[in-house]
């Protein structure tokens, strides 16, 4: 479905969309410098600080982050996703997503806004766990795109043990903050 899109796509669905998340995210601009990288793998590893804000504000190329670079940093945003919802706070799972966050699912499902965004991952009681394998990264220009496949497990009110395996694709958008925040999250079976 969005296997091979590359940044430029991903910000032209942005305007296609006309989504308020990507709004200022221009082509030229970078999302972190190769320096500012390495500091939050390694900050990532030795103290709380948020893995989604970026310190830089260098006007580096695209071209000078490396892929490896993306991966470590979606891989850092995708952690602090994975240990909200382990640890049961799924307002703080919210609150990863921009305020005007569209989540598209199968069958033409649309949660678009931070009360639904909200909504959506509150009504989740009983989580148990959530992994994301991470598939592939790109971007650049303030955005990043990820595949990836899903597996959420949590419980329903009955009790019993509900599991969903999806694939899914994210587009994070960096925010005038320079926090970087789920833009877009689509998923599908399959």
């Amino acid at each position: 479905m969005l296997a091979g899109v590359s940044t430029k796509s991903a910000f032209l669905v942005c305007v296609s969309l006309m989504l308020p998340a990507c709004a200022g995210v221009a082509a030229s601009e970078t999302s972190m410098t190769p320096a500012s990288m390495s500091a939050r793998a390694e900050a990532s590893d030795s103290s709380a600080e948020s893995p989604t804000s970026s310190s830089s504000s260098s006007s580096s190329s695209p071209a000078s982050e490396s892929s490896a670079q993306l991966r470590a940093q979606v891989e850092a945003l995708n952690e602090a996703l994975m240990e909200r919802f382990n640890a049961g706070d799924m307002a703080g799972v919210a609150a990863l997503y921009a305020d005007d966050a569209v989540l598209l699912g199968p069958g033409g499902y649309r949660v678009a806004g931070r009360a639904a965004i909200d909504d959506y991952w509150t009504r989740i009681k009983q989580p148990v766990d959530w992994k994301l394998e991470l598939l592939a990264v790109e971007g650049g220009g303030g955005l990043i795109h990820q595949r990836g496949v899903s597996t959420l497990r949590y419980r329903r009110d009955s009790g019993e043990l509900h599991t969903s395996v999806v694939q899914f694709a994210l587009l994070w958008a960096r925010q005038p903050d320079g926090v970087y925040k789920v833009a877009v999250d689509a998923y599908w079976r399959g």
